[in-house]
């Protein structure tokens, strides 16, 4: 979805120094409930994985969703959510499903 501080893919304000002290970097937004049952905390590295792709970003703690809904801005070039979803195209409206997706989420545990 769209993000409170950048628009459309990001091509021009991801670019902007400004918007980046409000919102520097992509993340996933999962609910307090779900990242309790996966062991995830709010700013941990976590792999997003669909059956079309895979990526990483940061996990942001939200209230704002509900249980077993994820969000994620599609406005940071550096993490591709469109690479997530599946390219069909709907016979009813004739145009790709690139509202929601199916995914698995991973904690990444860094070494260190």
């Amino acid at each position: 979805g769209s993000s409170r501080y950048h628009f459309g893919g990001g091509s021009r304000s991801s670019r902007s120094v400004r918007l980046k002290q409000f919102s520097p970097e992509a993340f996933l937004e999962i609910t307090i409930a779900d990242a309790k049952d996966l062991n995830i905390g709010d700013g941990d590295k976590v792999k997003v994985i669909s059956a079309q792709g895979e990526l990483l970003t940061s996990a942001r703690i939200s209230d704002k969703l509900p249980r077993g809904l994820l969000f994620m801005p599609i406005s940071f070039p550096a993490s591709p959510v469109y690479e997530l979803f599946s390219t069909i195209i709907d016979q009813r409206n004739k145009a790709p499903a690139l509202k929601l997706c199916a995914v698995k989420l991973e904690r990444i545990v860094e070494n260190g």
